[in-house]
This record gives C-alpha cells, sequence and structure tokens, in this order.
C-alpha cells in the first residue's frame, strides 16, 4: 500500500478538470439542503445522477472549500481503503496472503485508472466500487458465521453503491451470484437465497427503471454530455466489449477513441475473450465468479452506441481482473515449479537463482506499471492546468460580473467541451445565468463574435486576463433572459452562450455570425495586476 500510495502522491498537485466543475456548480450557487434534496430528485447542475457522490463532494468543500489538493487527498484515501477490502475480500475468497498482496499491488498501479483517481469527477466510482467490495466481504462473513446483520448490512452497503454511482447498479446481481457459487447445496439454502433474489433484483430493477424514465436527459437543468438517446442495444455492444477488454488486460496505450488502441491491445482483448471462455467451460467456480464480474462491470459502458473507449470505463472490472491476474499467475508459476526439467534445476542448488530470476521479471513488470501510471496522470495534470488559470485567473482581472452576462474570450485555450467552461465560471462567481465564448488564437485573428448587450471581452494572455476598458462590466442590474441553449448542443460553433470555436473547423463551413475582423482594443491596465 506504501508503494501505491507513493505511485499516486503526484495527483495531490493536479489541478481540477472542466468536468469536475459540473459537479461543482450547485456547491456555490445553491443552499446545504436544496442542493441535496435536488441532487436526490434529479434536479442538479450535474449531468449524472450520483446522489451520494454529491454529498461527498459537500463535505469536502463545507470542510476545505474549493481547494484542489483536498479533493484530490480523498481520492487517494478512497483508492487505500479500497485496496484494504481487496485483500481482505481475497483471503475470505480462499486465496493465500502471497496472492491477495500481489492482486493489492496489481490493482494499485494498474496504469488504465490512474485518471479515475486523478479526475475529480470520478470520486464517485471510487466510492461505487468500495461500498460494492465492502458488500461482498459482508456476504462472505454471512456465509461463515450464518449471522443475518451481515447480510442486511451487505445490502446497505450494495444500495450506498447505487446511490454513488449510477453504473453500479450493474454490480447488485454480485452478492447473490457469490452465496449461489459457494454454496455446496442451493436446496438447503433457497430460502436464503431466495430472499437475496428479492433483495438485490429489486434495487437494481428499481434504479435501472428509475434511471430510464426520469433520469437525466438533455436538457438546460442539465446539459447531459451523455443523453440516454445515445444508448441501446445492438451490434455495438460486443465491439465495445472487446475494446475495453483491450484496454484492461494490455493497458499500453491511452486515449478515448477506438482508434486509439494498439493491434497488439486488441490482439491481447481477443485472447483475453478466448481465455474467459475456456475458463467457463472447464474452470473452477471461483474463475466463473470472477469472470462474471467482469462482464458485469464492463456491461454498461457497453450501452454507449459512441465508438469510444476510455481507460477509466474499466475501474469497475480492474478489481476482479486482479485477483484473477494474481490468482492465474500464481497456479501458472506453481505449475512450471513442478515441471521435471525445473525440478531438476532445483535439485541442482539453483532455487535461488531461480527465486531471483521470477523477482526480477515481477520487478520490472511492476516498474514499468508504475512509470506509465506517473506519467498518464501527467498527461491528465497538463490538461488540467487550462482549468487552473481559468479558476483563479479570471476573478483577479473580473472580481464581479453581473448577472446574464456573456464572457467572450479571445485567444483562448479551453478546448474541451463549452459546458466545461461554463460550469468553471458559473462556480466561481456562484452565478448559474453566466455563460462563455472561447474563440481560440487563430481564429481571434481571423473573426469577431457578434456582440451581445451583456457581452464582457476578455483577452487570454500567459500572464492572465486583460480587460479592454470598452468592456468593463456594469455593475447595473440586468432585467434580460439568460440566452437559451437549445438541446443536443455539443460545442457545435454557433455564435451562442457557451460555444468552444474548434480549429480544425474551416469557417466557410459554418454558420458563425462574425463581423469583419478589427485590430483589438488597445487593454489598459486591469484593476488588479494580472497574474
Amino acid at each position: 500500500m506504501a508503494l501505491v500510495f507513493a505511485v499516486y502522491v503526484p495527483t495531490l498537485n493536479d489541478y481540477f478538470h472542466g468536468d469536475d466543475y459540473l459537479a461543482f456548480i450547485d456547491l456555490t450557487t445553491k443552499e446545504p439542503w436544496p442542493q441535496i434534496r435536488d441532487v436526490f430528485a434529479f434536479a442538479d447542475s450535474n449531468v449524472y445522477w450520483r446522489p451520494l457522490g454529491h454529498v461527498y463532494y459537500f463535505a469536502i468543500y463545507s470542510l476545505a472549500g474549493l481547494d484542489a489538493y483536498y479533493f484530490h487527498l480523498a481520492s487517494v484515501g478512497l483508492l487505500m481503503l479500497t485496496l484494504v477490502l481487496l485483500y481482505k475480500f481475497s483471503v475470505g475468497f480462499g486465496l493465500n496472503r502471497h496472492i491477495a498482496l500481489a492482486a493489492v499491488l496489481i490493482f494499485g498501479i494498474l496504469p488504465n485508472h490512474v485518471v479515475s483517481v486523478a479526475w475529480v469527477t470520478n470520486a464517485p466510482r471510487l466510492l461505487a466500487v468500495l461500498f460494492a467490495l465492502w458488500s461482498l466481504v459482508l456476504v462472505q462473513q454471512c456465509l461463515r458465521k450464518d449471522r443475518r446483520r451481515y447480510e442486511v448490512l451487505a445490502f446497505l452497503a450494495m444500495a450506498l453503491a447505487v446511490l454513488s454511482d449510477e453504473v453500479a447498479v450493474s454490480l447488485t446481481p454480485l452478492p447473490l451470484l457469490y452465496a449461489l457459487l459457494s454454496q455446496r447445496s442451493l436446496l438447503e439454502h433457497k430460502l436464503a437465497n431466495s430472499l437475496r433474489l428479492i433483495a438485490f433484483g429489486a434495487l437494481g430493477l428499481a434504479v435501472t427503471i428509475l434511471q430510464f424514465t426520469v433520469g437525466k436527459t438533455e436538457g438546460e437543468i442539465a446539459p447531459a454530455v451523455i443523453s440516454l438517446t445515445q444508448f441501446g442495444i445492438g451490434p455495438h455492444i460486443p465491439r465495445e466489449f472487446w475494446a475495453l477488454a483491450s484496454k484492461l488486460v494490455l493497458p499500453t496505450e491511452d486515449g478515448v477513441t477506438l482508434t486509439d488502441i494498439a493491434p497488439a491491445q486488441w490482439v491481447a482483448g481477443a485472447v483475453a475473450g478466448v481465455l474467459a471462455l475456456m475458463a467457463l467451460v472447464a474452470g473452477t467456480k471461483r474463475a466463473w465468479f470472477l469472470i462474471a464480474w467482469i462482464a458485469l462491470a464492463l456491461a454498461p459502458f457497453t450501452l454507449w452506441e459512441t465508438p469510444i473507449a476510455p481507460a477509466r470505463y474499466v475501474y469497475m472490472a480492474a478489481v476482479p481482473f486482479a485477483i484473477l491476474l494474481a490468482w492465474s499467475a500464481a497456479s501458472l508459476i506453481g505449475a512450471i515449479w513442478r515441471w521435471r526439467p525445473f525440478v531438476i534445476v532445483q535439485r541442482a542448488g539453483l532455487s535461488t537463482a531461480l527465486y531471483l530470476l521470477v523477482a526480477l521479471i515481477v520487478g520490472a513488470g511492476g516498474t514499468l506499471a508504475a512509470q506509465e501510471t506517473i506519467a498518464r496522470n501527467e498527461t491528465y495534470a497538463r490538461q488540467a492546468e487550462p482549468y487552473r488559470a481559468l479558476a483563479e485567473n479570471l476573478p483577479r482581472a473580473l472580481p464581479s460580473v453581473p448577472p446574464h452576462s456573456r464572457l467572450v474570450i479571445y485567444y483562448g485555450v479551453w478546448d474541451g467541451s463549452f459546458v466545461w467552461q461554463d460550469a468553471v465560471v458559473q462556480t466561481i462567481f456562484k452565478d448559474r445565468t453566466l455563460t462563455t465564448v472561447n474563440v481560440d488564437a487563430e481564429l481571434s485573428e481571423e473573426l469577431s463574435v457578434i456582440p451581445l448587450p451583456r457581452d464582457i471581452v476578455v483577452y487570454y494572455t500567459e500572464r492572465g486576463f486583460i480587460l479592454p476598458s470598452l468592456s468593463r462590466p456594469t455593475q447595473q442590474p440586468s432585467t434580460m433572459e439568460p440566452p437559451k441553449r437549445q438541446p443536443g448542443d455539443t460545442g457545435v460553433p454557433f455564435a451562442q452562450p457557451g460555444v468552444t470555436i474548434p480549429t480544425d473547423t474551416p469557417l466557410e463551413n459554418t454558420n458563425i455570425p462574425v463581423v469583419p475582423p478589427e485590430a483589438p482594443p488597445t487593454p489598459e491596465p486591469s484593476p488588479t495586476p494580472p497574474n
């Protein structure tokens, strides 16, 4: 655990990503009770239904404000607690302590999910995995000690997992599956198993129906980046399973789209699929359970028809995969050790050399994994830095902003979704009516956005933001209605609030209302010297 903590120490210096602020808007714009009420009623500003995740954010915000260090420290803490439960589950699963420790190490330094820990938005998923593991540990204790209070606690832990992250609903069958595969006689425990089926089945079914009937959709309350209209059952599911399995078993390449997956990864994913089928046919009940766990953990992310496979999608599946990999490696080493040529080598007094060779191989693999984990975090940290500039430097140039203002930022460097920029501005100025337009450096030289009455124009530089005198905000109250977003807006470059104008979009192929370019006004010194 000390080694894993050391690998994740650099994440403590990361800043918030733009996506994180979608979960922060309510923290600064609503009173405590209304925001807690709204997050359970699907009326919050986040694009996902993660009520317990918001309670988690609220707790940290109440203690430390919007200090990224403490949010990252809490995420690393959740990872450490997950490692403890992973070890405890592995031992209860019938594996020896060495294999359990190996599973902990594999899960801890697997490069796939460094962004899952570093990206604050993903903290609810860390919570969900923690609670799901706790539920399985409680089921183990129930089966071993035959005490019903553990059964009730296992159900409550799984309910907390589902309330933490909506995708954890796919894990609700795990306690029942574990009990069924652990019992010698199903008839002897038919009452207990029936109650588990009713309880955990009702939990999973209820939350699924809730999500698909009154869940988040695209709109003004929560401009969902992922709407339910993009989910479905179809031929894309096997493709997504294969892509995610490739990312899970061979985390050599990072990226979001399927084209980012290297050929070797696709091959590794196919081989893993074949081995999984062989294990289902000829393997033990414990192997069946781990394979079913991996499949259930990946299943929610295969429903999205958009062809992407971010590495963070495999975080839930990484737990059983780490156990399966550690167990398989130990079994393989044991078989090789009993192979006759190796027995002869051991009798020749070369056992120590063999142990050292195995240790070197394991050490080299662990070192490479740890280095890749640190490198991926560095990449993520660079992507988050522009949002530090937006959140910390903009208020120095603009101590206050009138309601319903639109901030037009020339020479902007924010290339993410427009809702991220809006969320940052709304959070730091504590005003949900504010919107943004980001015009990158290239387009800033070619066009000007048609001004609106409540526009505030700023220029971004490496030293901070410059506010021209002609766009200094008035403090008079506004009676204008905020500009309306249209459902389905995804950053396509229209001259409307929050647009991000991509640099690779030819102007002649857009309908951006622009005016002929003019020389930018000579900036005056801002009231507060830019940083």
